[in-house]
């Protein structure tokens, strides 16, 4: 075998043998950096039932104007009533003339057409 292939068989084995003295050397040094982390489980838990009462309406008279009615809050049809239902009025405008600068006027809250009048448009003065 020439020579260089014996030197380098050697100082192949000459190495692994150094790397398993170091090995056996070593001992193990704990990592002071490593924190514990928490592992989450779940506990299964039974869901909470809650009761609600359940109220049935009053019969409204049908074919008449009665509507359901709540004054406030009605859980589950708890406390709903029976009550009239009055539509709201309606006005009928009085008629302004046609043909003039007269318009609907309504000084306030006119609901539903009532306590409009007539009144004659006038137009702001032109600015120069």
């Amino acid at each position: 075998m020439p020579l260089r292939k014996i030197l380098l068989i050697l100082s192949l084995a000459l190495l692994l043998s150094g790397c398993q003295w170091i090995r056996r050397d070593l001992t193990p040094t704990p990592n002071l950096m490593r924190t514990h982390t928490p592992t989450l489980t779940r506990t299964p838990t039974q869901p909470t039932i809650t009761y609600y009462p359940m109220c049935t309406p009053p019969l409204c008279a049908i074919g008449t104007s009665e509507v359901y009615y709540c004054a406030e809050t009605c859980p589950n049809g708890c406390g709903t009533t029976c009550a009239t239902y009055t539509p709201p009025p309606m006005c009928t405008p009085p008629l302004c003339a046609i043909g003039t600068s007269e318009v609907y006027y309504c000084a306030e809250t006119c609901l539903y057409g009532c306590g409009t009048t007539c009144a004659t448009f006038t137009p702001p003065p032109k600015q120069p």
